[in-house]
């Protein structure tokens, strides 16, 4: 018996047991979900990528994908669920089964994810495990241990069910099937006020959070320009899934669905010093999901982006307020219909140095006073973090010389964590910026 064959019934053996029962069965809203045939790649769970032989070496130099997957939160999605505060949120929504056996906390906290047909007494203990991201596997593990996998193309690969996560599209459509969310699976305003996190997904910052187990470097050597993409494309597929959820509402849920909006518009800080403030006017609150970055260098026009939809997204940014969100004008479909080019210029753009140098230069622009300044302050760091990552300027002493600017941004953002709109202290991250600004090299 070959050794390879010996480990994984080794592996099966010892997380049989597991499997069969770290989950509960669903409730009649799960029913139905079971394996397809063979000629459709479907789930086989984790064990095959864990074994010490695979992804889980500890050798100098070896595979430790799932060592590191498993500090990561997703390895603790599942198991969250069960967790007394997980319990209250469902509680306080009104969900009619626990968290940890109700669909919509599945969705996004197991296997779940991708809506493929699944064990859930044996998959949904995982989490968000390899599968998740990578594609169901039955098709694709035997292959991708041989040693031609790596000359079969990705077309091949992907008629397996293996997803191509070294694309920045995929890479980003893959993550926000959760983190933005789909019709009817959202994280609504009635969630966020029984206890759920505000969703705001800045795909830059989210791979910055993940422990990496994947050859990041390698990925940017195929992709010179791969940070840079994946903040675009995260922009552009965040807005258009969100434009997408928002078309699948019915109109009373379109107009109150105050989740979209920053939540400082309606709230105020609970520091002493905000109490004596007035509160915002109701047709001045901002639209929480804009992506004030991508239409800073579109309106500048030095991101390259074409230009036909600017004045569309501009309507709709002043359209959509609390008070005045007039339905019939906002004419979703026909919005989403045109990110198809936008779409199209992402995947394909490659900017010179020159141009990386100029959007960073706009980003740097001061931060204006405002309700969601925090916000855009926000995704001002990111923006230049990635476009950062892809510069190639060809002067190790420039690229020195923007690490000090980027992380003292970072620490102001860090500094107000949870603290409220009051405690940003706008006056010295513009400062920052103008740091960077100066530290930029000269434009070639």
């Amino acid at each position: 018996m070959k050794w390879w064959v010996f480990q994984i019934l080794v592996g099966w053996v010892i997380s049989a047991p597991l499997w069969l029962t770290a989950a509960e069965p669903l409730g009649s809203e799960n029913q139905g979900n079971t394996l397809k045939p063979d000629s459709v790649s479907h789930w086989v769970g984790m064990s095959g990528c864990s074994l010490k032989g695979c992804h889980n070496s500890t050798a100098q130099g070896g595979r430790t994908q799932f060592s590191l997957w498993a500090r990561d939160d997703h390895a603790r999605a599942f198991a969250v669920l069960r967790d007394a505060p997980s319990q209250q949120i469902a509680q306080a929504a009104g969900l009619s089964t626990p968290a940890h056996q109700s669909l919509l906390c599945l969705k996004c906290h197991s296997a779940h994810a991708l809506s493929m047909p699944i064990n859930a007494k044996v998959q949904l203990s995982e989490g968000v495990s390899c599968e998740v991201c990578h594609g169901p596997a039955s098709q694709w593990i035997g292959p991708h241990r041989t040693a031609d996998w790596r000359a079969k193309s990705k077309s091949d690969k992907s008629k397996l069910g293996f997803r191509n996560l070294s694309s920045p599209r995929e890479r980003v459509e893959t993550c926000i099937t959760c983190h933005v969310g789909t019709p009817g699976f959202e994280v609504t305003h009635e969630m966020i006020a029984a206890g759920h996190p505000k969703m705001r997904f800045e795909m830059t910052a989210f791979l910055e959070a993940i422990p990496q187990h994947w050859y990041e470097a390698r990925t940017r050597r195929l992709v010179p320009q791969f940070a840079a993409k994946v903040w675009l494309i995260g922009q552009t597929a965040t807005l258009k899934q969100t434009i997408a959820n928002m078309e699948a509402r019915s109109p009373d849920r379109a107009r109150f669905e105050f989740a979209d909006h920053d939540c400082y518009a309606c709230h105020r800080s609970l520091s002493t010093r905000s109490f004596g403030k007035k509160l915002v006017g109701a047709d001045s609150r901002t639209w929480g999901r804009w992506p004030a970055e991508l239409m800073l260098l579109a309106e500048k026009r030095s991101l390259g982006l074409p230009q036909g939809t600017i004045e569309d997204f501009s309507q709709l940014r002043d359209q959509h307020r609390l008070t005045k969100l007039d339905d019939s004008a906002l004419q979703l479909h026909a919005l989403s219909e045109k990110l198809a080019a936008w779409d199209a210029f992402a995947d394909q753009v490659e900017w010179s140095p020159s141009q990386l140098r100029a959007m960073m230069f706009e980003c740097t622009a001061p931060v204006s006073a405002g309700q969601s300044e925090r916000e855009v302050a926000r995704q001002r760091f990111w923006a230049l973090t990635a476009l950062s990552q892809s510069r190639d300027f060809g002067n190790e002493a420039a690229t020195k010389k923007l690490v000090a600017p980027l992380r003292d941004l970072k620490d102001g953002l860090n500094g107000v964590a949870g603290g409220g709109p009051s405690a940003f202290d706008r006056e010295a991250f513009n400062r920052h910026l103008n740091v960077m600004r100066q530290a930029l090299p000269t434009a070639p």
